[in-house]
């Protein structure tokens, strides 16, 4: 996956850990609904505050309904629903390993439920009435113009006057 970009993806596999700080936290790989090879991690920190409240929203989105040692058992619970699908946002991570190499992987940055914008809507009944005449008649004026335009003759660019010596009187 590349940093910086939305995917669609599905939950592969899920556990805890525990952070350098001591601190708790789930791991969760997703991969990407259109190239089941691509994969990221997401890390969610159980620390309090914002972080947390953000964690628990990622998780719900991913089918959490609280089963917190499911979340450490991984796929094999039901802690999370696999067949979900979340929008990923990524970034690029960059650290420094053990040897003082500086490494940068893609990890995911946000986990949504997919937007509604995303997904397929209808119009109410209502509003399709309400805009009905307006939406007919501008249709009609782009058929016009997309007839008219059919029929008119190539355009020449015209050479655009530079100088007097280029007006021809």
């Amino acid at each position: 996956m590349e940093a910086n970009r939305k995917y669609i993806c599905h939950v592969e596999n899920y556990g805890m850990k525990e952070t350098k700080t001591g601190k708790t936290a789930v791991w969760v790989k997703l991969y990407s609904k259109d190239d089941h090879s691509d994969s990221v991690i997401w890390t969610g920190y159980f620390s309090g505050g914002k972080g947390e409240e953000i964690a628990f929203k990622a998780l719900k989105a991913m089918g959490f309904k609280g089963d917190i040692e499911g979340l450490n058992k991984g796929t094999d619970s039901d802690a999370l629903d696999l067949t979900v699908e979340v929008e990923v946002e990524t970034e690029l991570n960059t650290w420094t390993n053990s040897e003082g190499k500086t490494i940068e992987t893609v990890k995911a940055k946000w986990i949504n439920s997919p937007r509604a914008s995303n997904q397929a809507q209808r119009l109410a009944p209502e509003k399709v009435h309400i805009n009905k005449a307006k939406l007919q008649s501008a249709w009609k004026t782009f058929e016009i113009e997309q007839k008219t335009k059919d029929r008119l003759p190539p355009q020449v660019p015209q050479k655009e006057a530079t100088n007097d010596s280029d007006i021809g009187f």
